[in-house]
């Protein structure tokens, strides 16, 4: 599970380099692995079987918990994008800080893919979907990239412009989510068994 993580991470850090970042000798490389990213994750998901997943869950998995958090943060980030869009909804042109970008990409992706996704992991939970507890180590994952990668440009531009203590709320806000994130994924990854054989056990589909 660990593994699709991190191959999700890739697939969505190499997908925004590739369509975000100004064309450069790398451009190749980004595409191939975002393509073979996403082929991977295909692969792996496809060959993991309902019953495997189902057995290797634990009684004690956080599944109102995770689904709560997932919803939550996924609202937030929509707020967060929103608040970057509507300036630029009048007249059609980017405000700073985005002066000088072509688009804004980053928050299309975040519209487009993240927040859709968070979601949908979230009901999956709720319903004790098989593949939303597979999944939902992949959201947790995603979005502690996310809010590390937000917290990072929150402070390095604040740093550059001078806005750094105004820019302090959301960078405490968005670290106090790290936070949050990081207990609930330890949480999930001590409810999942590495299961060698999955008839070996029963299924358990209950969260708090």
């Amino acid at each position: 599970m660990i593994f699709i993580g991190m191959v999700f991470s890739f697939f969505y850090q190499y997908l925004l380099w590739a369509i975000g970042w100004h064309f450069n000798t790398l451009f190749l490389i980004y595409t191939l692995t975002y393509g073979l990213s996403l082929t991977i994750l295909f692969l792996v998901v496809s060959s993991i079987s309902r019953e495997r997943i189902k057995y290797s869950i634990k009684k004690n998995f956080p599944v109102k918990g995770t689904a709560v958090f997932l919803f939550f943060i996924s609202a937030m980030l929509f707020l967060k994008c929103l608040g970057e869009i509507a300036p630029t909804i009048p007249d059609g042109e980017l405000k700073e800080p985005f002066i000088g970008y072509y688009n804004l990409f980053d928050q299309s992706l975040d519209i487009g893919i993240m927040i859709p996704f968070g979601v949908y992991i979230g009901i999956l939970l709720l319903k004790r979907n098989e593949y939303g507890y597979l999944l939902s180590l992949v959201s947790l994952l995603l979005f502690l990239n996310l809010a590390i990668s937000i917290i990072t440009g929150e402070v390095v531009l604040g740093y550059m412009t001078g806005t750094l203590i105004s820019r302090m709320m959301g960078v405490l806000f968005f670290s106090l989510f790290l936070i949050i994130d990081i207990l609930i994924l330890v949480k999930v990854l001590s409810a999942i068994d590495d299961m060698k054989d999955a008839g070996s056990k029963r299924a358990f589909f209950s969260g708090f």
